[in-house]
């Protein structure tokens, strides 16, 4: 879910470049962690891009578990499904 939010509040929900991402994060890109980091947002349906693209972005479901405007029901019924 970290990765979710700050995709969507770098980039408004909107894909993003990976480094901007990480340099706004105070991490590497290119680190151990940042790329599991990133394999899971993927993995749980959250994110796409791997750690080797140049833009990270959400999925429709990862937008809806962490965007704003979104009822809390189905933010949470998203980020529930996130999880299975």
């Amino acid at each position: 879910m970290e990765l979710a939010t700050a995709i969507y509040e770098v980039g408004s929900g909107q894909p993003v470049r990976r480094i901007t991402l990480f340099d706004s994060l105070g991490r590497s890109p290119d680190s151990g962690p940042s790329r599991q980091w990133i394999t899971n947002g993927a993995k749980y349906g959250l994110t796409t891009g791997s750690y080797a693209a140049e833009f990270l972005g959400l999925t429709p479901e990862g937008l809806q578990a962490v965007a704003e405007d979104v009822t809390g029901s189905t933010r949470a019924r998203m980020r529930f499904q996130a999880r299975d």
